[in-house]
This record gives structure tokens, sequence and C-alpha cells, in this order.
């Protein structure tokens, strides 16, 4: 998902909570999004292979996973580069969002929305989209 749409699904959905945040508010809450996904799950566009490490001196390990693979630390998003595509599985861009919205709203009820929509579809995502990496 590009950054373009990702700032739209956000505004979208801030409306009624805040105005539109800054970007500087924006891509900090969208990285902590993207970096608690890494943590809780394997997204495909975060797996490194170990020679990829040898390669490419600027990748930062997040953790370890099976079979001597790792989850990278995502970019930080950019959001000045709208056409960018967000460092995440299409299928998490959704949860990306909702858990950045947590991070930016003061709203109990619609926090817990949010973060229940996000944990949702990362567990979906747990659940059908893990693979084996060999």
């Amino acid at each position: 998902m590009t950054f373009s749409r990702v700032k739209s699904a956000i505004t979208l959905k801030l409306k009624r909570d805040i105005k539109a945040p800054v970007d500087a508010d924006l891509e900090e809450a969208l990285y902590e999004a993207l970096y608690e996904i890494a943590t809780e799950c394997e997204p495909s566009e975060l797996v490194v292979h170990p020679d990829d490490l040898e390669d490419d001196s600027s990748v930062t390990v997040l953790r370890s996973i099976a079979d001597g693979y790792f989850i990278k630390v995502p970019e930080y998003p950019d959001l000045s580069i709208l056409d960018r595509e967000m460092m995440i599985d299409e299928e998490l861009a959704y949860p990306a969002i909702y858990l950045a919205i947590t991070y930016l709203i003061d709203n109990e009820e619609r926090t817990a929305k949010y973060s229940y929509r996000a944990y949702k579809t990362i567990g979906a995502y747990k659940a059908n989209y893990s693979k084996e990496i060999s």
C-alpha cells in the first residue's frame, strides 16, 4: 500500500477524533505500528536470508526466526514520498493503519476498537500466511 493511500485512510478514520496529524507524528505512529507487527508475526517483506546480511550491512536485525532466517527492522516511513510502498505485506497494511490510529487518538472506546481490528487481522495473517522457510 502506498503512503498516499495510508495517509488518506488514517486521515479519513481520524476526522471525527482529531484534526489531521502532522506528518512527523503520523510517521512515528506508523513506524511504531510496523515495529509492533514485526514483533508479532513474520511479514514476508521483512524476512531476511542469512546470506543477505553479509551482502547488505545496512540491514538491522530485529529478531531471529526458524531455519536461521531473520526479521529485519522495518524502514522508517517517509510520507513525503507518497508513491512509495509501506514496508509491510499488503495483508498487514490495515493492521498497521489501525495500530497507528491507536497511538494518535485519546479515546478508550475507539482505541480498543482499532486495536481489536488490528490484532484480529494479525491473527488471521499468522494462521493463513505463516509459511515454512526452507
